[in-house]
């Protein structure tokens, strides 16, 4: 698995609220995304961190959906920190390990 996530600054609460609904509805649920949440850090900032099943499929969703949302999210004023890399160490409800997710997405 490969993550892809961003610490985003907005100028406002109004300001991240509005471009959390747009995100939600327009880039969140694109099919490469294997899972994805949502921390709200504070009033104006936001954790969005989106899981893939293999770095290919980041990279793809890089390209034609964030890089070209991150955009129009900058040129509205807010910055934002991209962090990604392969995921190691999962567990899920104490017991669900990546591996097994990983086997159950793959067969």
């Amino acid at each position: 698995m490969y993550l892809i996530a961003a610490k985003v600054t907005f100028m406002n609460e109004t300001m991240k609220k509005s471009v959390n609904a747009f995100m939600s509805q327009e880039v969140d649920r694109a099919e490469e995304i294997s899972a994805n949440f949502r921390a709200q850090l504070s009033e104006n900032v936001s954790l969005v961190v989106n899981l893939f099943e293999n770095e290919e499929k980041a990279n793809r969703w890089r390209e034609n959906l964030m890089n070209p949302k991150m955009v129009d999210i900058k040129e509205m004023g807010a910055k934002a920190e991209v962090f990604e890399g392969p995921v190691s160490h999962f567990n899920f409800a104490g017991h669900t390990t990546l591996e097994m997710l990983t086997q159950k997405i793959t067969n």
